[in-house]
């Protein structure tokens, strides 16, 4: 199957969230928390990626572990930020806790 992710204008609706910051698009967040987890396996992604100023279409995987952001870690599949729009960021962060 396809997912499509489509960033659309929806300032009248985004704007009634906490973190809303003015702006007028919106577009996803797909979360698998309590619903499904993995160890092992592989993503495969084809996107389209925007780019432009003040874009940052991103890619990511947080663990199931209870701990807070970053110390339990995540991984950047794919970050592109606007600014640089010829370079793909693939990126592990982890706090000092990890070894």
């Amino acid at each position: 199957g396809k997912l499509i992710i489509e960033a659309r204008i929806d300032r009248e609706n985004i704007k009634t969230f906490p973190d809303w910051g003015g702006q007028k698009y919106s577009s996803a967040r797909l979360m698998t928390k309590g619903k499904a987890a993995w160890q092992y396996g592989y993503v495969d992604v084809r996107a389209k990626l925007p780019c432009g100023t003040g874009l940052w279409p991103a890619i990511w995987m947080l663990p199931q572990s209870g701990a807070k952001w970053p110390d339990d870690g995540e991984i950047d599949i794919m970050e592109l930020v606007g600014h640089e729009p010829g370079v793909v960021h693939g990126t592990a962060h982890f706090g000092a806790s990890l070894t």
